[in-house]
């Protein structure tokens, strides 16, 4: 393949993976906080109808039913005068919040009679889910299953009590569950009066209680019966019944069908290098060149991350490129050496492509450290590293006849980053056919760029005559 080609290639297969790493961002709702009718919304909702207040303070309690509904109570406390007004009209009440709300089921507003506090009230139907064992399970805390774009909590605080006979088995990151007694103490003590729902006598565990909400924050609460199984049981039955279905959708959609593709192109390629003779372990193909095509393939790679960055060198390189050519140089090095070749053999290349991939993903981790752009995100590009390495082994094993072991090597070493980052655990709305694109463009790409790797495994098979998939044997 000549230079111009590849590079092609490889900048589209790099724009690929970077529109699907943004797109979930991009299609993403607006931010909004996980109570919509709490705080800087409810002004906003106040101001459309041209009354202007500041919301002090916001305190939310969501009663969850047994048959999954939840009666949702928010207490905002504003100023004396837009009280007064709201008390005065309730027609200007009532449409301020309606706009709060955006829930297409009736809510009830009132302003107390004492004190400057707008009280909104309304059910979602459809809080919280039904599952095996009698568990409710509510997936309104994650933004993937809610499909929201949570910006906070909205509430100074967000109380969420257990319905009758049932308690919270599985709460938030930075979730409290307590007792009735406890939240309602709390709450006077914040804001003398009591705004939770609920008896004082209930159970220890009847309610969960939120101050904040981030992105560590996402997660399910589970309510269980009183007389489940001990906890965590009830919860994993829960999430396997609730998501269970939906990973194992997803992973036949976004990692199956990619993983698919990349095994037929690969397939395709074995079959081109046999027919032109580079892949059939003859002495067309010596022994010491397939360590010296490993590293050449590291040294364009190191030499095109250097290219493509910016002065001083080491911030400037494309970390996985860096990280990927250091990684194959090292392999090919060990390769070309006597030792390495008298001692090559499928599962000694496969051990070689475990540590490169480790080598690789650590300088490439190094550089994007020193440049400042080692994120969670940046992360995720790493895994990408190992489906090259593991084209070695592949053309090892292309070359010694055993095709299926070949094929299993390729789609393994390609299954590992679809799986990282293929979203498994939530729901995908819209995008299906976009992120199974990604995956198949990605597919495609790599595996029409690793023909020299597969031409430097094949090649280390040397005149070792090709069988017919051995049953055993150290290679």
């Amino acid at each position: 393949m000549r230079s111009p080609v590849r590079h092609t290639l490889l900048v589209a297969l790099l724009g690929t993976l970077l529109v699907g790493s943004v797109t979930p961002s991009v299609a993403a709702p607006p931010p909004a906080p996980v109570c919509g009718a709490c705080g800087e919304p409810f002004e906003s909702a106040a101001d459309h109808r041209g009354v202007d207040l500041t919301v002090e303070r916001s305190v939310a309690t969501v009663a969850v039913h047994e048959d999954g509904s939840a009666t949702w109570t928010v207490e905002n406390r504003v100023g004396v005068d837009a009280a007064d007004r709201l008390r005065a009209n309730a027609t200007l009440l009532d449409s301020v919040a309606t706009d709060a709300v955006r829930n297409e089921q009736s809510v009830d507003a009132s302003v107390a009679a004492d004190r400057p506090v707008v009280t909104l009230t309304w059910t979602h139907e459809e809080f919280a889910r039904r599952t095996l064992g009698g568990a409710l399970l509510t997936t309104e805390f994650h933004p993937g299953w809610a499909y929201a774009n949570y910006d906070g909590l909205g509430a100074d605080r967000l109380t969420v009590v257990a319905p009758e006979s049932m308690h919270v088995d599985t709460t938030l990151d930075g979730g409290t569950i307590e007792d009735g007694e406890a939240a309602e103490d709390a709450g006077a003590a914040e804001d003398g009066e009591a705004t939770e729902d609920g008896d004082s006598d209930r159970e220890p565990d009847q309610r969960t209680v939120l101050t904040e909400y981030d992105d560590e924050s996402a997660g399910f609460v589970v309510f269980a019966p009183d007389a489940a199984l001990p906890s965590p049981v009830p919860t994993a039955i829960a999430v396997a019944h609730v998501a269970g279905p939906l990973v194992l959708r997803n992973a036949l959609v976004f990692v199956g069908v990619p993983v698919a593709v990349f095994g037929a192109v690969t397939a395709a390629v074995a079959l081109g290098l046999r027919r032109v003779g580079l892949s059939t372990g003859t002495d067309s193909s010596p022994v010491d060149r397939g360590g010296h095509l490993v590293a050449a393939a590291g040294g364009l790679l190191v030499v095109y991350s250097v290219a493509t960055g910016s002065v001083p060198v080491v911030v400037g390189v494309d970390p996985p490129a860096l990280g990927a050519g250091v990684g194959l140089v090292a392999f090919g090095g060990v390769l070309s050496s006597a030792a390495g070749r008298s001692r090559a053999s499928y599962w000694s290349l496969l051990a070689g492509a475990l540590v490169a991939t480790g080598l690789g993903a650590s300088v490439a981790a190094a550089a994007a450290y020193a440049g400042g752009s080692l994120t969670r995100w940046s992360l995720g590009s790493f895994p990408w590293l190992l489906p090259a390495f593991t084209l070695v082994p592949t053309g090892y094993a292309l070359a010694r006849g055993r095709i299926r072991l070949a094929l299993a090597t390729a789609a393994a070493g390609f299954a590992v980053p679809m799986v990282a980052t293929a979203p498994l655990t939530t729901p995908v709305r819209g995008f299906s056919l976009l992120y199974v694109g990604v995956g198949v463009v990605a597919a495609v790409g790599f595996g029409l760029l690793g023909v020299p790797l597969l031409v430097a495994g094949a090649s280390l098979a040397g005149g070792r005559p090709g069988a017919s998939e051995p049953v055993s044997g150290a290679d």
